[in-house]
């Protein structure tokens, strides 16, 4: 379950325009953990990491 769900994550952050994801591609799965990790461009890590955090619900 996790590798696909890992696998979901990285296709969706793909395919939103200025992201950038790091590590090996999902077709690499035995290389891959299940996280992702991510840059958007021009917006600070510390604002993203911000705004996600306020999209969870209690």
């Amino acid at each position: 379950f996790l590798v696909e769900l890992a696998n979901y994550l990285y296709d969706q952050l793909c395919s939103v325009p200025n992201v950038r994801v790091y590590g090996p591609a999902p077709s690499r799965t035995v290389e891959r953990a299940a996280l992702c990790s991510f840059n958007v461009d021009d917006i600070h890590p510390t604002d993203i990491a911000t705004f996600l955090d306020q999209q969870c619900c209690d």
